[in-house]
């Protein structure tokens, strides 16, 4: 029964959506800045709250999208319990709206196989006997646009209003008969302003739109496109409700909560859920409602199969004057607001109620100057005994944090604290992250760079490759062997700068000594290595591309440089070679086999933090088997979480029918899945356990590098000249 609705969450409800959140074209409108939350759903036994509306005696109606009791729920508007409300029909509802009198008007789905779902309209009376219904046709859960009646509405004059992301909105009589589309496909929300006009969000050409529609003349009266006032795509619920009485517009995403005045201009953040508790169960977004004292109620689900984590939430604004609970702030800085961050901020607020989470991050729409000057001043901050409690030090030069003792040695706390178990983690990677013996930064999940090969090829040639010290000369006579012209190739059409990215993220650390802070770009080694690029990238090639997964399946490629980001990206790889795949290091290996690693997210504490010991709380859930499993990209350092995901994906893969596609549009095609085994799971932990070399390219040399060898790839300059430059260049900057 679960998935089935969990099916229904990722195929219908869950839609891309747009955080609108920067400062263009707000107006001066006030709106409320403090809420108060409330868990209003707490021990009423609602497995999955699904939508909300507010009846005309002022209570909540709530519909459980996972009960077998067919009813629905009411509540007062502090959710204490207030009825229910029974309907005979064996359907189950998945959207619902109310009218003036309270009748119900209810979508309802029966599944008619795996992949098609039949919809119904239901009209009800408030005591839930059915007045009249119709059907609404059936949907594929296998389409992207195709997705069924999205949303209802009930208006004053008996209309009936239905979001169809295929047709737009679809105006039905009070008896189920259609009488008309307005408004154009994509539409997957509606609400009704005070004047009875449509507010729809939809997509047009992949933008985020809210418009205002005259349903009576099916004019558009005026559109705002969201794009311009997002940081990017997030999975959200879309979901538009207009307030009465503040005649605003408000939107919920997955982040937070948007208004926007009644002529679509943006207003401001609303609310912000990582400064609550709300997502601290990975909780996804279902729906929201505003009552007249302008409280918003949110129901969200859990991402994991537990019901404990499907809440109802009441956010109450405070008077003005007001004030919250008072709590102590922790300052985090990081570049990026991963997912998993969010859900820990939440989390440990929830832990912890005297405390919040304050993220910190780059500021929006700022040229790459701007962002230099920002992580400058940063810098300076830190050096001089400021700056956030927490940093999440990637592209931060936090070597020299540690060189001016401006961080806190783990080592020493872990030492203290019995509650932290280190046979729960990688203890390869933690140790690789040590900088002077000890460690400064705490690894949440990382990746590793190889190059993956054809082994069935290998094979056939009678080719084995040691990779704890082949060379580039080494990997050179490998391609002449494997190459057939015409029909085989060693390496796919890749760009030298593309081909070089790979390469020297898997061999930074043979060229740069972090500790001792020197430099061996003059080597042999690295002009072997740039030679080499020189050779075998193509300067005009595209990136690596879906040609590459295209001839990798025929078997006309028998190498291919990846980013092994997780147990998918291995599983996919995998399949692509047709289960024949073996990963090696890059050539030129110094280090008795041990593999190179980078990290997706580090976290390190400010010594002169106030609170270092919450702090240090936080990073340890960070390390929880509930963060670490929220892990969209990375493999996790938590052990058990790592298999947990690994058994997942066995479970996923078992039918031989799970399908991805590489590429887009005209250019894509599609890779079946092959069946992943507990044998590549133990082949690819055995990889992970013996990555022991920690690669952090410095932004600065990355860009020296940068600079210095696209001319090499172009034959402008010669390998030895740029050699030269950038040892010079990179040892001048070391000394600073």
């Amino acid at each position: 029964m679960f998935k089935r609705f969990i099916c229904y969450v990722l195929t219908i409800c869950i839609l891309l959506s747009f955080a609108a959140c920067s400062s263009e074209q707000k107006t001066d409108k006030k709106i409320a800045t403090s809420y108060e939350e409330k868990d209003i759903g707490k021990d009423l036994g609602i497995n999955m709250p699904w939508n909300t509306r507010i009846n005309s005696k002022n209570q909540l109606v709530v519909n459980d999208l996972n009960s077998s009791k067919k009813q629905f729920l009411l509540l007062d508007l502090d959710g204490k319990p207030a009825g229910e409300i029974k309907y005979d029909f064996k359907e189950s509802v998945t959207n619902f709206a109310l009218d003036s009198k309270d009748n119900i008007y209810a979508i309802a789905e029966s599944n008619i196989n795996d992949s098609e779902i039949m919809q119904k309209l239901y009209i009800l009376s408030p005591d839930g006997k059915t007045i009249t219904s119709c059907d609404l046709g059936k949907y594929s859960t296998k389409s992207t646009t195709e997705r069924g009646i999205t949303g209802v509405l009930a208006t004053q004059n008996g209309d009936i209003y239905l979001a169809s992301p295929k047709d737009g909105v679809k105006i039905l009589d009070n008896n189920g008969k259609f009488l008309k589309s307005v408004g154009s496909p994509g539409i997957t929300n509606i609400s009704l302003d005070a004047d009875g006009n449509i507010l729809a969000y939809s997509y047009d050409v992949n933008k985020p739109i809210l418009q205002k529609i005259d349903p009576a003349k099916g004019k558009v009266i005026w559109k705002q496109d969201l794009s311009s006032t997002s940081k990017g795509y997030t999975v959200g619920a879309s979901k538009i409700v207009y307030s009465i009485p503040d005649n605003s517009i408000y939107l919920l995403t997955d982040k937070d909560i948007v208004m926007y005045d009644s002529n679509g201009k943006l207003l401001g953040k609303v609310l912000e859920f990582s400064k609550f508790s709300i997502l601290s169960t990975g909780s996804i977004m279902c729906d929201m409602n505003i009552d007249t004292n302008k409280n918003i109620y949110i129901t969200a689900i859990s991402k994991s199969s537990k019901a404990e984590g499907n809440k109802l939430f009441k956010y109450s604004p405070l008077a003005e004057g007001g004030k919250q609970a008072e709590q102590k702030t922790i300052s985090l800085f990081t570049r990026n607001v991963d997912e998993e961050l969010q859900i820990a901020a939440s989390k440990f607020q929830e832990i912890n109620p005297g405390y919040k989470i304050d993220i910190q991050t780059l500021p929006e729409g700022q040229s790459s100057e701007d962002t230099d000057k920002y992580i400058n001043n940063l810098n300076s901050s830190i050096l001089a005994g400021k700056g956030p409690d927490i940093l999440v030090t990637g592209k931060l030069p936090y070597e020299k944090y540690i060189d001016k003792n401006m961080l806190v040695n783990l080592s020493d706390l872990i030492a203290k604290d019995k509650s932290f178990d280190s046979n729960k983690y990688f203890g390869n990677i933690i140790d690789g992250m040590k900088y002077k013996g000890n460690l400064y930064t705490m690894p949440v999940s990382f990746i590793f760079f190889g190059m993956m090969a054809n082994e069935g090829v290998l094979e056939q040639e009678g080719i084995k490759i040691d990779d704890t010290k082949w060379t580039w000369n080494d990997f050179g006579n490998v391609i002449k062997k494997v190459t057939k012209p015409g029909t085989r190739t060693a390496l796919p059409n890749i760009n030298c700068e593309e081909l070089f990215t790979y390469i020297m993220q898997g061999r930074y650390p043979q060229f740069i000594n972090s500790t001792d802070r020197t430099s061996k770009f003059n080597s042999d080694k690295f002009l072997d290595m740039l030679n080499f690029i020189k050779t075998h990238g193509k300067p005009d090639a595209p990136a690596l591309s879906i040609d590459a997964v295209e001839a990798a399946q025929r078997g006309s490629v028998v190498f291919m440089p990846e980013m092994i980001v997780d147990f998918n990206t291995y599983a996919l790889m995998k399949t692509v070679f047709n289960d024949k795949m073996k990963i090696y290091n890059f050539p030129s290996m110094e280090s008795n086999g041990a593999g190179i690693f980078n990290t997706m997210s580090t976290y390190a504490i400010n010594v002169n933090s106030q609170y270092k010991d919450k702090a240090w709380e936080f990073i340890k859930l960070m390390l929880s088997d509930d963060i670490q499993s929220q892990l969209l990209v990375g493999f996790p350092v938590n052990k058990a979480v790592l298999q947990t995901k690994a058994k997942e994906l066995i479970e996923n893969t078992a039918s031989g029918k799970d399908i991805t596609t590489f590429g887009d549009g005209s250019r894509s095609i599609q890779v079946t899945y092959h069946p992943f085994t507990q044998t590549d799971v133990d082949y690819l932990t055995k990889i992970l356990q013996n990555l022991k070399i920690y690669s952090n390219i410095d932004p600065n040399i990355r860009k020296i590098l940068d600079e210095e060898c696209t001319p090499v790839f172009s034959g402008d300059k010669s390998p030895e000249a740029a050699a030269k430059i950038i040892q010079n260049k990179v040892n001048t900057l070391l000394g600073e």
